[in-house]
């Protein structure tokens, strides 16, 4: 079985969106702040991903209960992740991109000076707080502790990398199985 042959059904097209989508994040602000480049990282896993699902010799099972799952599991993952880069990243103040920060105003996450503004009430949010500190990315590390940015940005990248990966693998092996439904439809005389 080819990659041609896969990419010409429909779920193969849909596959192919598990591909495109991280390489077209790599110029918007959905990637991942703390590393950028693995948006372009991502799709090129989830090409190698879909040629070893097209070229796999494995039987397709009868079942698309897996696949279905998969892609269920991928929008979760896609939809965490879409949260955390709503509650993780700020948009930078030249509003060319965004920088990561720690997991907004949870406090174990939170240096001792971002915890008395939070309780003065001085800045209630993750914005007011960076805003509070003059809004510099150096700042950043006067509200956040390091390993809270770290770890929501570690985070993140999994997550970003993951939702791709569920939803290439899973449409392709649905239009793999698509492509051997009918390949075996054609073999069997009438």
């Amino acid at each position: 079985m080819k990659i041609f042959d896969i990419l010409k059904s429909y779920q193969g097209i849909v596959a192919t969106i598990g591909v495109a989508i991280p390489g077209y994040s790599f110029f918007t602000d959905y990637a991942p702040p703390l590393f950028p480049n693995i948006s372009i990282i991502t799709s090129a896993i989830c090409i190698w991903v879909l040629v070893l699902v097209a070229n796999s010799e494995k039987p397709i099972t009868p079942s698309t209960k897996k696949p279905i799952i998969y892609i269920g599991l991928s929008f979760l993952l896609l939809i965490v992740y879409l949260i955390m880069l709503r509650e993780c990243t700020l948009p930078n103040s030249a509003g060319d991109g965004r920088w990561q920060i720690g997991f907004g105003r949870w406090e174990p996450g939170l240096t001792d000076p971002a915890i008395a503004m939070l309780k003065n009430g001085d800045c209630q949010d993750s914005e007011g707080m960076l805003f509070c500190s003059r809004y510099e990315e150096v700042s950043i590390e006067k509200i956040w502790k390091k390993w809270s940015v770290y770890a929501a940005g570690i985070s993140m990248l999994f997550l970003f990398l993951f939702s791709s990966l569920l939803w290439t693998s899973a449409w392709g092996a649905l239009a793999k199985k698509q492509l051997s439904k009918k390949q075996f439809s054609k073999k069997q005389p009438i």
